[in-house]
């Protein structure tokens, strides 16, 4: 694809955002990177492995303002190929981000049913993924010591790690300690199925390695960490977890996650945003809340989950889910 196919794109992406009218007063930014790589190991004991890959990453930004109010819209996309984009839909994501979120406040305080959007629930996963490394369990900071082939979650809910994901941004052949890739279900309908493991701690605690032998970079030591892990997604529309909630709230964005996780306990109390949910629709904004929960209850309160699947940023992906209760904290 030539560089000035790329300009063009997203120049009309820009114009698009600049040209949205209304309450939509600017376009932050719009980018795009490419990325490109191989790996080749080979050692003395005739190891000789090579892979390769490539994806994009394209994103946008929109301001709004009302009165003194401003907000930012960001719209995020992972792609395989150039053909996948679609300035409009980015350009709408963005805008329509940046215009649901004027007029918000707080809400009550208390336990709400809520519906947390497939972005969220992948960060929350994402911060709790270390809990089901076997280097935590070296440690000692998991919850899930001693619990291997027993229920600790919902029995809906499925975690599955498949470096060959096939809607996944790219696939990973091998590990960087050169094991052969293979899907493996972390959970399974609700029961704790296995660690995640590379050579050593796979040697420590006599089982096999799992593939999950990854290196920050060259010259770093082997860890363990999740490929492309993903919650098992549900048949629900996000409409339908709407209807399915009747009242309560959307969560939308979390901040915060440093800070306001224990990855040990699996608490957390995030700064969040959102929507309040009136019989089965999503109302006005609310923001300047505080979202508090334990992760292992909540995959315990998971009622049901949504179809919007999808890797959209980074190695980690979930859908949308309904959950039972989750305590808010706001005015």
């Amino acid at each position: 694809i030539s560089l000035a196919k790329k300009q063009e794109m997203l120049l009309k992406i820009n114009d698009l955002i600049e040209n949205y009218g209304g309450e939509i007063v600017a376009s932050t930014h719009v980018g795009y990177r490419e990325t490109s790589y191989e790996t080749t190991i080979y050692n003395s004991k005739g190891l000789n492995v090579k892979k390769s890959g490539n994806m994009a990453l394209i994103m946008a930004g929109a301001v709004s303002k009302r009165g003194d109010e401003t907000r930012d819209g960001m719209e995020i996309k992972l792609i395989k190929n150039f053909s996948d984009i679609d300035p409009e839909e980015i350009a709408n994501n963005a805008c329509k981000e940046a215009l649901d979120l004027l007029g918000g406040t707080p809400c009550l305080s208390g336990d709400y049913k809520m519906v947390i959007k497939g972005s969220v629930m992948r960060s929350l996963l994402q911060a709790f993924s270390s809990m089901f490394s076997a280097e935590s369990l070296i440690h000692k900071s998991t919850k899930l010591e001693g619990k291997l082939n027993e229920k600790v979650f919902g029995s809906n809910i499925t975690i599955i790690d498949d470096p060959l994901c096939p809607f996944a941004p790219t696939q990973e052949a091998f590990d960087d300690e050169g094991v052969a890739s293979f899907s493996k279900n972390i959970v399974e309908n609700g029961v704790f199925k296995t660690f995640l493991h590379n050579l050593k701690t796979a040697s420590m605690f006599n089982q096999k390695t799992t593939a999950n032998g990854y290196k920050a970079s060259v010259s770093t030591g082997v860890g363990v960490s999740p490929s492309r892990m993903y919650l098992k997604a549900g048949d629900k529309s996000l409409d339908e977890l709407f209807a399915l909630c009747g009242d309560g709230i959307y969560l939308t964005d979390v901040a915060g996650l440093h800070a306001g996780i224990n990855p040990v306990s699996g608490d957390f109390s995030l700064q969040s945003n959102g929507f309040v949910i009136k019989n089965g629709k999503v109302t006005e904004p609310i923001n300047l809340i505080v979202t508090s929960g334990n992760f292992i209850e909540m995959l315990n309160n998971v009622l049901e989950l949504g179809n919007d699947l999808e890797f959209k940023f980074g190695n980690i992906a979930a859908p949308s889910v309904l959950v039972s209760k989750l305590s808010i904290s706001g005015k």
